[in-house]
């Protein structure tokens, strides 16, 4: 009886992180679904492609510039928080502060003293080294606020991480739209980031109390970089093999093809928040579990049933309807990709699939196998 009672709270706290999850996430996709809308009508295709440029190349800036220990970090600190193991969880999530100290005065100087070469490889001008000086220091921001939004994630506060991720997105997005109405074209996209991910680390900093403070017992960190660093690899041939379509569009059409097929890239990529919101709710049960009694194929099969039943028929219809849905939004120049955006909807959709498989492989500490699961 203890026992049903206890999966039942278990299940309950799912249902409702999944739930503040999916509606916060929804608002935030809505506003990311209206900043699109606003900027193919307020910004030419060439400044379109070069802000998807950028957007690209900060991916491979977090990538191996995070070196994915923010997600070590996040597994241990987590497992320890939900097992009451307060002191170590405060040690560990200390030195993640530490680490993103040390990775922003490393990276900061380095990436602003390359930003006319990475202009000029990428564009083929110096003219938009500005932009990528921006993105470096944005780039600092998103190593403190990686690291500060451990704690919320950790104590399981998804209703507050929802209110923040809203209010994330009016700065990042409101701000964007607002910036590019003052003249300020792809400029203003940036400035949003950055304006954004300020509010992201100043509340996180704020709501990581419990863990800032407090006594703390040293651990060892080498689990910390033996889970991190296998993932680094994994994630750089992943970064690459989902941008070599957008280098290959760059490189042989045009930063102006760009525009257009980066706006479709983007916009196909927002359903994906019904997955991500279900997963993240998943992720400290299955920490709980495998680090109180560990986990049991029943959980894994499952978690995978939960995920298939809610995300593969909303992501099939959204498909299915592709081509009037880019026509009416986006307009005519867009629609013509439309059998693109349907192949991308679907390939989500399976993919999701294996969100449950690759959070039991974090759990288990297995990274290795993560990283093939991952590849």
């Amino acid at each position: 009886m203890e026992r049903r009672l206890v999966e039942l709270r278990e299940t309950t706290k799912i249902v409702r992180g999944a739930a503040a999850g999916f509606s916060s996430g929804l608002v935030f996709n809505l506003m990311s679904f209206g900043f699109y809308l606003a900027i193919v009508r307020l910004l030419p295709t060439d400044s379109l492609g070069v802000f998807y440029t950028l957007q690209l190349v900060m991916g491979f800036i977090t990538t191996f510039g995070l070196l994915s220990l923010p997600s070590g970090v996040n597994r241990f600190v987590t497992g320890f928080v939900q097992t009451n193991r307060l002191e170590e969880a405060r040690y560990l999530f200390r030195k993640g502060l530490t680490m993103a100290f040390l990775i922003s005065i490393i990276s900061l100087p380095v990436l602003v003293l390359l930003s006319s070469y990475l202009s000029y490889w990428f564009l083929g001008t110096t003219k938009y080294s500005l932009l990528f000086d921006l993105i470096a220091f944005d780039f600092v921001l998103i190593a403190f606020n990686s690291f500060f939004g451990v704690s919320l994630y950790a104590y399981r506060r998804f209703g507050r991480l929802g209110a923040l991720q809203v209010a994330y997105g009016g700065f990042r997005y409101g701000g964007g739209v607002l910036f590019i109405l003052l003249g300020l074209q792809v400029k203003a996209i940036i400035l949003g980031w950055i304006t954004s991910d300020l509010f992201r680390t100043f509340t996180y900093a704020y709501y990581s109390h419990p863990l800032l403070f407090g006594a703390s017992l040293k651990n060892d960190l080498k689990k910390v970089f033996s889970f991190s660093l296998p993932y680094v690899i994994a994630n750089g041939i992943v970064v690459a093999l989902q941008n070599v379509d957008s280098l290959f569009v760059l490189k042989y059409l045009g930063v102006n093809a760009l525009g257009v097929y980066g706006t479709l890239l983007n916009v196909s990529s927002i359903p994906q928040i019904l997955p991500t919101s279900i997963g993240g709710s998943l992720m400290p049960a299955i920490l709980k579990i495998e680090d109180s009694k560990g986990l049991s194929a029943n959980v894994i099969t499952n978690a995978i049933r939960y995920i298939a039943l809610i995300v593969l028929p909303v992501f099939s219809l959204a498909a299915a309807t592709g081509k009037p849905l880019i026509h009416i939004f986006l307009g005519e120049k867009f629609a013509i990709a439309w059998v693109s955006f349907a192949v991308l909807l679907i390939g989500y959709g399976v993919m999701s699939l294996d969100i449950p498989v690759n959070q039991v492989l974090v759990a288990k500490k297995k990274p290795r196998f993560s990283r093939f699961n991952r590849l």
